[in-house]
């Protein structure tokens, strides 16, 4: 007689070997891509400070350029809300092809989603 070796069941929950590397494997790339873009924004933070005031647009704007690379979009923006918040105004901007530009100004009855300003006692973070 034969013997059939039979594969052992996987309990629920239970990750085979092979499934355990791989989700350790992407574990690990997940926590490099998140190491890189805090130390990219740690790395732009700091280049702030005693920074020129003549020279803090283009750093934005080459923040924005980094920051746009790293996450892997085509494009980003940086919008101020008008005094009444009825507006966001187009403030800095990256685009990876400079034709598509973003416009300067918009109104907040026109975007598809809600827009709201933080409030003065909302934490940053």
């Amino acid at each position: 007689m034969q013997s059939r070796s039979k594969k052992k069941a996987q309990p629920p929950g239970e990750v085979n070997e092979s499934g355990y590397y791989a989700n350790l494997k992407q574990t690990q790339k997940d926590i490099k891509t998140q190491l890189q873009f805090e130390k990219l924004i740690y790395e732009l933070s700091t280049d702030f400070i005693n920074l020129p005031i003549d020279r803090i647009d283009q750093k934005i704007d080459d923040g924005l350029e980094l920051i746009a690379k790293q996450l892997g979009i085509e494009r980003i923006a940086l919008l101020q809300f008008s005094p009444n918040k009825s507006q966001l105004t187009l403030t800095h901007t990256y685009a990876i092809d400079s034709r598509q530009r973003a416009p300067i100004f918009l109104v907040s009855e026109q975007l598809p989603f809600r827009i709201t300003a933080p409030r003065k006692d909302a934490s940053n973070l």
